[in-house]
């Protein structure tokens, strides 16, 4: 009898410091690793949801560069959508350096409309000659009625076209705009005339001369007004007109356009960069 009370004490007792270790083991060790475990899925989620998340928007990004590319300076080298009247000068001012040339006098005219140009009529003195168009009917009337219109595109009719400054103008190019240069040019020989014009006509930009004009001195004596032009001797005044080319219809694009670094002068005002 004592035997069995003896054995159900140690029993009992045995029982609960199991229960007693298992509890210590519960929440002194793996109850920790649980709620670890809770946290790094949490955690693992959040990741996950991110990584979608930033997949979404390279997904969009990508989209979108499929849509536009590559960035426009490259071809806003060429046709701005701004003037960038800084980089016209500079590009006459590298011209002329280049060349020897000098140049005298400049005026600048912006936001000019562009049109086609069908052709010009100018004689060699520089006298504009306005041609008018002839719509007479030159048919031989036994070939057919005499009625009968004429075929479409034979005659050019005032409305299609303008005679402007010596030249015969077509439709305006919508959305394109040019800025003018107009110098007073002097040189000592024609090679660097040439030169210059050359040095303009193969910039990046797209520009076009429009005029060259050489200009007798007004100012020579009657002794010396009917002398020879010994080229490399005596000093060349031209006058040359240079257009360059901007499509401000494509506004949006304004900050891909090409940008020029200035020097910072304290003393100085800074017009193309205020």
């Amino acid at each position: 009898m004592d035997n069995t009370r003896r054995l159900l004490s140690y029993t009992a007792a045995a029982a609960g410091l199991l229960l007693i270790v298992l509890a210590a083991a519960y929440f002194l060790y793996l109850q920790p690793k649980l709620s670890e475990r809770e946290a790094v899925m949490a955690d693992l989620y959040e990741e996950e949801s991110r990584i979608e998340h930033l997949e979404e928007e390279r997904a969009d990004k990508r989209a979108e560069r499929e849509g536009h590319t590559a960035s426009s300076t490259p071809l806003q080298r060429e046709l701005p959508v701004v003037p960038l009247a800084d980089q016209f000068l500079l590009d006459i001012n590298r011209s002329e350096e280049i060349s020897g040339v000098r140049v005298m006098n400049l005026t600048m005219e912006s936001e000019a409309p562009v049109y086609e140009v069908l052709g010009s009529s100018v004689t060699p003195e520089g006298e504009i000659v306005e041609q008018e168009t002839d719509n007479t009917d030159t048919r031989d009337p036994e070939d057919g009625d005499s009625d009968d219109p004429l075929e479409d595109g034979s005659v050019t009719t005032e409305e299609e076209r303008d005679f402007v400054g010596g030249e015969w103008r077509g439709e305006e190019r919508e959305g394109m705009y040019k800025q003018t240069a107009t110098m007073d040019v002097r040189v000592d020989t024609y090679d660097h005339l040439i030169r210059f014009l050359g040095e303009l006509d193969h910039l990046t930009r797209i520009m076009n001369i429009e005029t060259v004009y050489f200009s007798k001195d007004e100012s020579a004596d009657e002794e010396t007004e009917d002398r020879m032009i010994i080229d490399g001797e005596d000093l060349l005044d031209f006058q040359v007109v240079v257009s360059s080319y901007y499509y401000p219809a494509l506004g949006e694009l304004e900050q891909e356009a090409p940008k020029t670094d200035y020097p910072i002068y304290e003393d100085r005002d800074q017009p193309f960069i205020d």
